[in-house]
């Protein structure tokens, strides 16, 4: 009698796990729509990157540099920015970078030198 219920609760337990699986990968707040961070770079060393919302992901080149000069500080040297998406799938800590800016002086139209 008990030799009838092993493959019933074997198929109960895969498709329970099965559940379980589709209904975390519907919970995740992962998306393909682009997102932008940025960073500045102060006296004392750059910053975090950060989101910045506000700014489309289809602007041109200028109107998103703007946008990132606006919400930097006053007293910063230099600014960056990134459109990276979180791809669906992967694990947390993935992003793909779709672009990423030159580091860009305030106030300047030109790029600044790096050193390496």
């Amino acid at each position: 009698m008990l030799d009838d219920l092993y493959l019933p609760m074997i198929a109960i337990g895969v498709l329970f796990c099965g559940l379980v699986c589709a209904l975390t990968q519907l919970r995740t707040e992962r998306t393909d729509k682009p997102r932008l961070l940025w960073r500045e770079a102060r006296p004392d060393g750059w910053s975090d990157w950060t989101e910045l919302e506000g700014v489309s992901s289809a602007a041109d080149y200028a109107a998103v540099l703007s946008g990132v000069r606006n919400a930097a500080h006053d007293d910063a040297i230099a600014v960056q920015f990134a459109f990276v998406v979180r791809p669906c799938g992967a694990p947390e800590y993935t992003l793909r970078t779709l672009f990423i800016s030159d580091v860009r002086e305030p106030g300047h139209d030109r790029v600044r030198a790096i050193s390496r």
